[in-house]
């Protein structure tokens, strides 16, 4: 579920997972906080999700491009969250 960052959510949550570099750069920016992206748990791989004006720039006029693409994506993390359960231990922080 997507939550607006704070300190106390950071500290209360046993993990934050990064859908893309930005977010990343954000929680380390404003917390000193390092979440690990969501491909980097699934898949083992350091790649964002792009968010959607950055995958389709035309996305405000082009409603069927931008559609398709969150489509795309939900499909996407589905389909990867065999992965993420996979290798969710790796990542949590539980105390």
């Amino acid at each position: 579920q997507q939550r607006r960052a704070s300190a106390e959510l950071l500290r209360a949550s046993d993990l934050v997972i990064a859908m893309s570099t930005d977010h990343q750069a954000f929680l380390v920016d404003t917390f000193q906080y390092r979440a690990p992206l969501f491909n980097e748990i699934c898949h083992g791989r350091s790649e964002p999700l792009l968010d959607v004006w950055e995958a389709i720039p035309t996305w405000e006029t082009d409603l069927d491009a931008a559609r398709n693409y969150v489509f795309q994506v939900m499909e996407y993390i589905w389909a990867s969250v065999p992965g993420l359960l996979q290798n969710l231990g790796t990542y949590l922080r539980v105390e």
